[in-house]
């Protein structure tokens, strides 16, 4: 186990900014002996869990080339909790995180997803609350034939926790909100607000160079919040304390929504004007595959080469399943900043992983029903991949019938400028979900040559198939079929005979 080297009550750094007149350093907080943290000695008693951790836990996490990790809160984040809370298994699960394959991304003992930067923790997928923990001290620890990776955080990931002096930021930012840490410093509030009129009344937006906007508002978002940080760090205090922002947030977070949200009436038109064209060409590749102004959605999936216990389960189960992802896209009309759009993406993709399985078990159960409610289910990308394009399908064809133009297109343009303009999104879970939702879009977007020979009768039609030795020779997918037919037709940029184009589009503002 490492050791720790007492600090003084006030650092080296500290001392020597005030001789030379240097800010001191927003991030230096006072370390603690992490013996004496209830939470990491109850960690020590959970022998079990850190032998799973040490093993490597899950298959395939030992080989990441990473060690384990545990993260330790800080006494201080804990002091007034309940230990019944505050030191559940629950939490100590929460805390004892295992090497994902994807650099930097992590998963804890409950399968949650977070990640880890240089000083910050950052909670994902699982968790029902968005956090940034800052990494106060790091320390090692050798146990169980293996080095463990300790992070000490100025609160828990999960969890109620305690925020006062020393704690996560001072009081007064910490209840705010971005517009409330802006007033509190006058001149970066005057500052922010000129450089976004100033953005909106003198810069051209050009078809393709939207990264390029998204880093000058990343950089506005910067600058305002460098000058909050330096007015909080002037202030007396006997404790330098890092600026944060409220639980599962953080400060330029926020300050950067709040300029997405200014700009909206700026940028959104212009994405929505030049994509127009794709979303039309979309709308009408879906329709081709509409029959009596309905789809069949074991059509698509089987276009889509999607496994076969998707395309044996039955149809209400298909249709419920795939009108419950619809639900979650549409979602993102309601969202005006990219980064919550980037959210409600990454939350549609967790549902679709939770749909995929109840269709998968749903298969099973009439397939081999002794075993179906129990058995393993692996959601793969071909099953997420299949699910989003025919949701897609689903949400342009509703869209279509009430003449209302579908805007998936706009809202994957608009999360794109900001991700782009963010390296540290590159292996993140929402860029996941983005890249899977540009896969189903991709496949709109080419001709269908030929469907994949997958069996797709339904599981009511294989009860009345008579046995016929000659169904092999046609192979499992019958070319001979209405249903190939479809799949043909829509690989043709020409529309269905008989269908009239009803997409009717909002007039997009002309931005220059």
């Amino acid at each position: 186990m490492g050791f720790l080297v007492p600090s003084p009550s006030v650092s080296f750094y500290t001392a020597l900014s005030a001789l030379m007149n240097i800010p001191p350093s927003i991030t230096s907080v006072p370390q603690e002996d992490i013996f004496t943290n209830p939470f990491f000695a109850k960690v020590r008693e959970e022998d079990s869990l850190l032998q799973y951790a040490a093993g490597g836990g899950a298959p395939g996490a030992a080989e990441s080339g990473r060690p384990p990790v545990i993260l330790v809160p800080c006494q201080r984040s804990l002091s007034g909790q309940p230990e019944s809370s505050s030191l559940s298994r629950h939490q100590i699960e929460a805390h004892i995180l295992q090497s994902a394959h994807v650099p930097a991304q992590y998963c804890n003992l409950r399968g949650q997803g977070l990640e880890i930067k240089s000083d910050r923790v950052i909670t994902g997928v699982g968790f029902g609350q968005r956090r940034i923990c800052h990494v106060t001290q790091t320390e090692n620890m050798y146990d169980y034939g293996t080095n463990f990776k300790i992070f000490v955080l100025d609160r828990p990931v999960c969890g109620a926790y305690t925020s006062g002096k020393g704690g996560a930021g001072p009081a007064s930012l910490a209840m705010a909100g971005p517009c409330d840490w802006l007033s509190g410093c006058p001149q970066a509030e005057d500052d922010f607000y000129d450089k976004i009129f100033k953005f909106r009344q003198t810069y051209l937006l050009v078809p393709g160079y939207e990264k390029a906007a998204a880093v000058r508002i990343r950089d506005i978002a910067s600058e305002a919040v460098a000058t909050v940080e330096r007015h909080e760090a002037g202030k007396l205090s006997g404790v330098v304390r890092p600026v944060a922002a409220p639980p599962g947030s953080d400060m330029k977070h926020e300050v950067e929504r709040t300029a997405y949200a200014t700009l909206h009436a700026f940028i959104f038109p212009h994405i929505l004007q030049y994509t127009l064209p794709e979303d039309t060409r979309l709308t009408e590749r879906i329709r081709n595959y509409c029959n009596g102004g309905s789809l069949n959605l074991r059509t698509i999936l089987a276009a889509a080469s999607a496994p076969k216990d998707l395309l044996t389960a039955k149809n209400e189960v298909l249709t419920r399943c795939v009108q419950s992802l619809v639900a979650e896209l549409g979602k993102l009309d309601n969202q005006i900043a990219p980064m919550d759009k980037l959210s409600a993406m990454t939350t549609a993709l967790e549902h679709c992983q939770k749909l995929v399985s109840e269709i998968v078990r749903s298969s099973l159960l009439v397939t081999a029903p002794d075993q179906g409610g129990q058995a393993r289910v692996e959601v793969s990308a071909d099953h997420v991949l299949a699910m989003f394009v025919a949701a897609i399908a689903s949400l342009a064809s509703s869209r279509d019938r009430t003449s209302t133009r579908v805007q998936i297109n706009a809202h994957m343009c608009h999360v794109d400028m900001y991700v782009e303009a963010h390296d540290e999104l590159k292996f993140s879970q929402g860029q996941y979900a983005l890249s899977t939702i540009h896969s189903a879009l991709e496949f709109w977007r080419q001709p269908h040559a030929e469907c994949r020979e997958f069996d797709i009768h339904t599981p009511e039609e294989e009860e009345t198939k008579a046995e016929d030795s000659s169904e092999d020779d046609k192979g499992m997918f019958d070319k001979s079929s209405s249903i190939f037919e479809a799949c043909l037709r829509a690989g043709s940029d020409q529309p269905r005979p008989g269908a009239l184009s009803t997409l009717h589009s909002p007039t997009a503002e002309r931005v220059s």
